[in-house]
């Protein structure tokens, strides 16, 4: 399965004629990690988010208006949900039930606003990931790079020609952990060569 990171094109008309009909049990988690799934039912929806509970992962949920007045009450306790964004043409229509939910629940009218809060929110998902696993560079690098990838694509959809703080930041921390992983890896490489010499 193509990941959201990888260079392989996602066929998005694929993925929508195919309805959620899979078991977790027959889904390697691995290949759910970066994977768009679609709902067009709220039932098959909560089970699939249910399921997802005994595993580490953390899932950005998207619905409309009409379907989040019924998922939002039934997942919203979920721990594993990062952010809910509703997309309405209406936003005001939804107001009677969204207010009861601010803290998690971000609602759009326009695709492209839902797409840049989207590509950030998962970007700074990836940094937090960054810094909790900076003892492994390699991975935190690797984070860094995917957040940095997708704060340029949001600055590009949103219309920005300008560099955002985030980006320069992310830009800044990229360099100083590579430095330090260069200065490890010659460390690390020089001490290897003294224990040869040493041995021989």
């Amino acid at each position: 399965m193509p990941s959201l990171f990888s260079k392989v094109e996602m066929d998005i008309d694929n993925l929508i004629r195919v309805p959620y009909f899979y078991s977790i049990d027959n889904i390697r988690y691995e290949n759910l990690q970066k994977m768009l799934w679609m709902f067009s039912n709220v039932d098959d929806c909560i089970e699939f988010i249910d399921a997802l509970s005994n595993f580490d992962t953390t899932l950005f949920v998207i619905s409309s208006g009409s379907l989040g007045r019924k998922l939002v009450p039934k997942i919203i306790k979920n721990n594993k949900i990062y952010s809910i964004y509703i997309f309405t043409c209406n936003i005001l229509a939804q107001m009677d039930w969204a207010i009861n939910y601010v803290d998690k629940v971000l609602m759009f009218n326009h695709e492209f606003d839902l797409l840049t809060r989207l590509a950030n929110d998962i970007a700074d998902y990836y940094v937090q990931k960054a810094l909790k696993n900076i003892e492994n560079l390699q991975l935190s690098l690797q984070y860094l790079n995917w957040a940095k990838k997708l704060h340029s694509k949001a600055t590009i959809v949103n219309g920005l020609n300008n560099i955002s703080v985030k980006l320069k930041y992310l830009e800044s921390f990229i360099e100083q952990v590579e430095a330090y992983s260069d200065d490890w890896k010659k460390s690390h490489d020089d001490d290897t060569k003294l224990s040869v010499e040493c041995d021989g």
